[in-house]
């Protein structure tokens, strides 16, 4: 019905949804290019008389009717299952092009890979179905902040949605949009740096009295002080809970404490230690040092004892820096305008994960990236050429 009635919106000879339903199809059972779609749609049992130009008109239409279709698929999914509208997540993702030119949407950005090639950045809004929601594409040297709000708007005006909860990571949690969310009837729930607290309240959330048991005995809450925990074998979450008040905004802090993660955290240490110590055998690999690169663990030392320019740099393990990233072993923190239980909107933020299986499944068995110029990806955008780039 959807290609139907742009069919007749736009007077099409050929058969949109022919075109539209090997594009879907292909892109589950052999993602590939359009001309290898074309092709691989022989072997299935309906067969197709799609000609090549008309799967590059069919794109152009689609690209302009994009959110209407997004819409109509959500407005008809309801026939089929109930969809959790209540929370929402949003997480931004790139991905890069197989080429060095940059133009259109397809920009040099910061890449998690710091590849050497243009990328394009996408926000995605999940519902707390799992289900994909709505979906956005930008330049990708764009600030991946000010893109949630935009979006956002659209699922208030074409998706009739007023009453929910988004949740996100850190890196989208500006205050800008933590106040756009504090409006209506709509919250958030937000991941919260420990170490980018507050003096005061980095003391308070690493302080080992007052934290409370996820558990209950008896029905009731219990109170216990971190260093009597079993560090080796405890399987519990703990949290703690207070409101702040900074520039206008009103919010509950919630810092939560696991020693699984933090028996993680310190596996992970140790390994990134171990990859220091094989560096340091090799000055010559030790390159800049990133946000997670094992190279920070390592001092280069450039005087002698005796204050003296050293013929020959030295390395060693900067000790001071291992102890202070393992004062925040499994500390994490979650900042929320919800005033329901504090095990609740732990929950909320544990379900991040499923949007970056999305991205995942988008990225890896739908073999979205990398893109080639040539590549068509049905589910991200119905994309003009002008809008990549010639």
């Amino acid at each position: 019905k959807i290609c139907q009635s742009i069919s007749e919106k736009y007077d099409f000879s050929f058969d949109l949804n022919m075109i539209l339903s090997r594009l879907i199809y292909m892109r589950v059972l052999h993602p590939t290019s359009k001309k290898g779609t074309l092709e691989r749609a022989k072997e299935l049992l309906e067969p197709h008389s799609i000609e090549t130009q008309h799967i590059y008109r069919a794109l152009d239409v689609l690209a302009d009717e994009s959110d209407m279709i997004e819409t109509s698929v959500y407005r008809n999914s309801h026939n089929l299952v109930d969809r959790n509208t209540s929370i929402l997540y949003y997480d931004c993702t790139n991905f890069y092009f197989e080429t060095e030119e940059s133009g259109g949407l397809k920009q040099y950005g910061m890449s998690k890979e710091h590849r050497p090639n243009p990328i394009v950045q996408m926000g995605l809004f999940m519902d707390g179905s799992g289900l994909p929601l709505a979906f956005v594409t930008n330049p990708g040297n764009q600030n991946e902040q000010p893109t949630l709000k935009p979006l956002e708007k659209r699922i208030l005006k074409d998706f009739k949605l007023s009453q929910f909860v988004v949740c996100t990571d850190a890196g989208l949690s500006s205050h800008e949009n933590r106040l756009y969310n504090s409006m209506g009837n709509r919250a958030y729930v937000t991941t919260q740096s420990i170490k980018k607290l507050k003096k005061h309240l980095k003391e308070w959330a690493l302080e080992p009295t007052g934290w409370t048991s996820t558990e209950h005995a008896g029905g009731k809450k219990k109170t216990i002080n971190l260093l009597d925990l079993d560090m080796e074998n405890d399987q519990h979450t703990y949290y703690k809970e207070r409101w702040i008040h900074e520039n206008g905004l009103e919010q509950r802090l919630v810092v939560i404490f696991s020693p699984k993660y933090k028996r993680y955290h310190q596996s992970i240490r140790e390994k990134q230690i171990e990859r220091a110590l094989k560096k340091m055998d090799k000055p010559t690999q030790l390159g800049k040092k990133r946000a997670n690169d094992p190279a920070r663990f390592i001092h280069s030392v450039h005087i002698t004892p005796d204050g003296e320019v050293a013929e020959k740099v030295s390395y060693t393990l900067n000790q001071n820096l291992i102890q202070e990233e393992a004062i925040y072993d499994g500390f994490y923190g979650v900042c929320t305008n919800l005033e329901g239980p504090a095990e609740e909107v732990v929950k909320i933020n544990q379900r991040r994960w499923e949007i970056e299986e999305t991205f995942r499944i988008l990225k890896s068995e739908m073999r979205s990236r990398p893109w080639a110029i040539s590549t068509f990806l049905f589910g991200f955008g119905f994309h003009k050429a002008g809008d990549w780039g010639e």
